[in-house]
């Protein structure tokens, strides 16, 4: 039996993995801005901590949704990287 990776050409197993890798670079990127705020966070902020939070998940982890997406579109679509 084969794993869905070991039917992969080269090309397209580099490409996901990859993409995948910049998501999760994305995603680390987000946890270290957060808790870069959360040290310089006080009571002179006028916006809650929440906020802050919610924008560091828009900047970091709506592009890490997009490059999931895209190395499972390279992961599924036959012909991208022959």
């Amino acid at each position: 039996m084969s794993t869905p990776n070991s039917r992969l050409s080269r090309g397209r197993r580099i490409a996901m993995w990859v993409l995948l890798g910049l998501a999760g670079a994305c995603l680390v990127g987000m946890i270290v801005a957060v808790a870069y705020d959360a040290t310089h966070y006080g009571a002179a902020d006028s916006a809650p901590f929440g906020a802050f939070v919610l924008i560091r998940a828009i900047e970091f982890g709506f592009p890490a949704l997009l490059l999931v997406g895209a190395a499972l579109i390279v992961r599924s679509r036959p012909g991208l990287f022959r």
